[in-house]
C-alpha cells in the first residue's frame, strides 16, 4: 500500500506525546462538530460569525484572531438574551442569578443549595455579569416595566 503526504499528519509522532492540546481545541471540536462558531481580531471589535463552509477549513492557527464557539441564546419577547445556564457549574463557581428588584445581579459561588438548583431549573443563572443583566432588562421590558 502507498503512503501519501497525508498519512504522516493522521500519526501520532512520538515528539507529540502527551503535547497540550490546542489553543482552540473546544473551537475546533465544536465546529467539527457542525456548532456555529465566531472570530474576532486581536485588538477587539464585535465578534462575527464564521460561515460554516465544509470546504473552508477556520484560521484556527492565525494568531491576530480570537476565536470561541458562538453563545447561544433565547428570546424573551423580541429581545435575544444569552441563554441561562441548563446544568449545574462546577462547585464554587461563580454565578449570576437574574435579579429584578436590584440593578446588579446576585453574584454567588455554587454550592449544590435547595435555592440554587431551584433557580438553576427557573433558568436564572448566568456565568457571565453581564448575561444576567440582560436577562433582567428583557424580563422587566417584557413585563411592561422600565429598567
Amino acid at each position: 500500500m502507498s503512503s501519501t503526504a497525508c498519512d504522516d499528519q493522521l500519526t501520532v509522532h512520538p515528539d507529540q506525546a502527551g503535547a497540550k492540546p490546542h489553543k482552540w481545541a473546544d473551537v475546533i471540536i465544536a465546529w467539527a462538530n457542525g456548532d456555529e462558531i465566531q472570530f474576532q481580531g486581536i485588538r477587539g471589535g464585535g465578534w462575527l460569525d464564521y460561515s460554516n463552509t465544509p470546504t473552508i477549513v477556520p484560521a484556527f492557527y492565525d494568531e491576530c484572531l480570537r476565536w470561541r464557539i458562538k453563545p447561544r441564546t433565547i428570546k424573551i419577547g423580541d429581545m435575544e438574551v444569552p441563554e441561562p445556564l441548563r446544568v449545574a457549574p462546577e462547585k464554587d463557581a461563580t454565578y449570576y442569578s437574574v435579579a429584578l428588584f436590584l440593578d446588579e445581579p446576585i453574584e454567588m459561588a455554587w454550592g449544590y443549595h435547595d435555592s440554587e438548583t431551584k433557580w438553576l431549573s427557573r433558568g436564572l443563572l448566568h456565568l457571565d455579569r453581564n448575561a444576567a443583566i440582560a436577562h433582567a432588562k428583557a424580563l422587566i421590558a417584557v413585563s411592561g416595566g422600565k429598567v
